[in-house]
């Protein structure tokens, strides 16, 4: 399902509130932290609870904010009016999404596509990541768990390549795409048991 996301204005608004109520605590006034400490050092417990936004300091640049349609059907232009249109206050604005790679093949792609669509023609970014290769190219021959055999390195990584240009060819010019879904998860779905350096490796290229 599509995560319900903060704008950056929320954040920093939310922010601001929560340490203008905590800064009223400490000085008297019933905030929202509560107390009348007249002035007092701020206690451990207070202090946890103070938000600060640092404008003048870059650490990272936000692309921007969004959610996923795997395993979700065909989205409605409305739907994706809701989540990605920017018209009026009752539109999300989102300008992310990211899209699942469905193992069983490009005959299974259509629905993420028309997705895509939606989502690209409002403006948003587009990404897409697997869960788990075809079940074919895995030691365990399934979709849930098992190991992706060395001698399929190479037809995975077309497989990925092949995901792209059918996106590219329903008009759906990619941001990016990951090899893998939350590496770590042990999950009872689709899942591939995968380590970081098979990761690094294949997306340096050194297993091609």
């Amino acid at each position: 399902m599509l995560i319900a996301v903060l704008s950056a204005k929320e954040i920093i608004d939310r922010a601001h509130a929560k340490r203008v109520c905590s800064s009223r605590g400490r000085t008297g006034n019933h905030g929202m932290l509560g107390g009348s400490n007249s002035g007092s050092t701020p206690t451990p417990t207070q202090a946890a609870n103070t938000a600060y936004v640092d404008f003048g300091s870059s650490v990272q640049t936000i692309r921007g904010f969004g959610g996923s349609t795997a395993w979700i059907s065909n989205l409605t232009a409305g739907q994706a009016d809701t989540l990605f249109g920017k018209s009026n206050i009752q539109e999300m604005g989102y300008s992310l999404l990211r899209v699942r790679i469905d193992p069983g093949g490009s005959a299974n792609w259509g629905v993420e596509l028309n997705n895509a669509q939606l989502a690209s023609a409002r403006g948003a970014s587009v990404f897409a990541t697997p869960w788990t290769p075809p079940a074919s190219m895995k030691s365990n021959n399934n979709t849930v768990g098992g190991t992706l055999n060395p001698s399929s390195y190479g037809d995975y990584a077309n497989y990925l390549e092949s995901f792209v240009t059918y996106m590219a060819n329903g008009g759906v010019n990619l941001y990016a795409i990951s090899l893998q879904n939350e590496p770590d998860a042990v999950v009872d779905y689709e899942f591939l048991a995968a380590d970081r350096g098979l990761i690094r490796d294949l997306a340096a290229g050194k297993l091609l």
